[in-house]
């Protein structure tokens, strides 16, 4: 197999040598007359969108009436959501055909067209409670050790994580040598 890849390697790089590639000058170019055209079939097919919204915003704003009137509350709010979007449509094809009528005057400008950035003002890092342990499934806060359960030499006892503090065994109290139940 490497005999194989290394015989055909010498014919891909001479490909690859005398091939050329593409200058920004070499792209095809068209003429103002085809882009005229161009532009005055794409401002025809959008005013054709923009009057078959129009028909559907009708429609969808007489049905919703209808439906109102009758009772049939489920249906009317359907009705009311296509009248919504058909709204919607329209206002983003009105927007298109402006864009086309303002081409023939300016070149168009792409930045424009692109939502601007949205600064959020998120929570400084004090202000949010800590995150729990990444296998923390459930995001239950991380116990606290309260402070008179630490492990100290007066109490000798340690903490169980439940909030109670756990006797040794050298704490556990007797009466006549028998252990008495301390909890």
């Amino acid at each position: 197999m490497d005999k194989m890849f290394f015989s055909i390697m010498p014919i891909v790089l001479a490909a690859l040598s005398a091939s050329t590639f593409a200058a920004p000058g070499a792209f095809p170019h068209v003429s103002a007359e085809t882009q005229a055209s161009r532009d005055d079939t794409r401002r025809s097919v959008l005013e054709q969108e923009l009057e078959s919204e129009a028909t559907a915003l009708q429609e969808a704003t007489k049905s919703h009436a209808l439906l109102l009137a009758v009772g049939r509350l489920e249906e009317a709010k359907t009705q009311s959501g296509r009248a919504d979007r058909a709204r919607r449509n329209m206002r983003e094809l009105q927007k298109e055909i402006a864009l086309t009528l303002d081409a023939k005057t300016h070149p168009p400008d792409l930045k424009s067209r692109w939502p601007k950035p949205v600064r959020v003002d998120a929570k400084r890092r004090e202000q949010q409670p800590p995150r729990p342990p990444w296998w923390d499934g459930y995001g239950r806060a991380p116990n606290k050790v309260p402070a008179d359960a630490r492990r100290s030499d007066e109490n000798n006892g340690r903490w169980d994580g439940y909030g109670e503090t756990v006797r040794v065994a050298s704490q556990v109290p007797t009466q006549d040598g028998v252990e008495v139940n301390a909890h």
